[in-house]
């Protein structure tokens, strides 16, 4: 049974519903399939999933043996 409570998305020109639910991170495109407009959606906070650290700029420290042999 789908949620009554999380956000709706509709279409900006027929009202149409497009979609129901919270986006986590990134962005979607949805195309009204009565009247063919598009929607572009982003989320609107940053994502509470963890990640693996990579793309923290100069926190980043990339580990080198001392020497060569």
């Amino acid at each position: 049974m789908p949620d009554k409570t999380a956000p709706e998305y509709r279409c900006g020109h027929c009202n149409r519903l497009l979609a129901r639910g919270a986006i986590e991170a990134g962005e979607i495109e949805l195309q009204c399939p009565r009247c063919k407009t598009r929607l572009h959606l982003r989320a609107s906070r940053p994502s509470q999933a963890p990640h693996d650290g990579l793309h923290d700029g100069d926190r980043y420290v990339r580990e080198t043996p001392s020497s060569h042999r």
